[in-house]
């Protein structure tokens, strides 16, 4: 973590022997921004103030945030706050020496996930410590799973979240990477999105109409309920790629700068 002003290249008082790490950075600088940006390590550049310059998404995205969150909010708000004295000590050892080391303790958003992660705790626990078995526990396992991964699918996209399998995307031109978004929104994403409902919607009515639970005696009822997840996930998906394809659209009619996977 760094508290100086962003800058593009070193200040030319650095000493001698950091000419070739210099000339190494200016040469390969896309190289090394790659880097940082698809970096999971939070890479950040912060005043003295304890205000953030910039940040890197992977990290961002991790911990439940977009970028324009953090830059917008005072690092405290993310500092967990049994550690927000020692952040301030943090900050005022830079002021006075130029540098500093530690972990730094940050809160996510993903209450979600807290929660599944509990629940499957508690059914480890109740079954091979105290051998109790209960099917709407287990079952409330899944149910929290599929709410968190379908519907955050659409927001994970939003924030070029998903995982990209390609050989050119990371080192095209912000005008290709907007043709392969707008192109992918538009024959893959969207078709797929308009397929899903097509053959949910039958499926998902089915369940509504009798209120399916579960086959278990003991089990939640609310299978219709998981089952319309199914849904909302295709119109989510597909809305944020007509978002993808519009922003890209915009970008290739010079409207808009380019904001690839955005």
């Amino acid at each position: 973590m760094a508290s100086h002003p962003a800058k593009r290249h070193f200040p030319e008082e650095l000493p001698v022997e950091w000419d070739p790490i210099r000339r190494a950075l200016e040469e390969n600088e896309d190289w090394y921004r790659d880097l940082v940006e698809h970096s999971q390590d939070l890479l950040c550049v912060h005043d003295l103030e304890g205000r953030f310059l910039s940040v890197n998404p992977g990290p961002a995205r991790l911990l439940g945030y977009s970028v324009e969150e953090m830059l917008q909010k005072p690092m405290r708000d993310f500092i967990d706050p049994q550690s927000r004295d020692r952040f301030d000590d943090y900050l005022r050892e830079i002021e006075r020496t130029g540098e500093s080391r530690g972990l730094m303790a940050v809160v996510r958003t993903a209450a979600i996930g807290l929660l599944l992660v509990l629940l499957q705790l508690a059914v480890v626990l109740l079954r091979y410590v105290f051998g109790i078995g209960s099917i709407w526990l287990s079952e409330s396992v899944i149910y929290t799973h599929a709410t968190l991964f379908l519907l955050a699918a659409a927001w994970t996209l939003q924030q070029n979240g998903h995982a990209r399998v390609d050989v050119f995307y990371a080192d095209a031109s912000a005008r290709n990477k907007a043709v392969v978004d707008l192109l992918g929104a538009l024959l893959l994403l969207l078709p797929f999105m308009a397929a899903i409902i097509w053959y949910a919607l039958p499926y998902v009515a089915r369940s509504w109409a009798v209120l399916e639970r579960s086959r278990e005696a003991s089990g939640l009822p609310l299978v219709f309920l998981l089952k319309s997840l199914i849904l909302l996930f295709a119109v989510l998906l597909g809305l944020q790629g007509i978002a993808q394809a519009a922003r890209a659209w915009l970008a290739l009619t010079g409207a808009a700068p380019a904001e690839p996977g955005r």
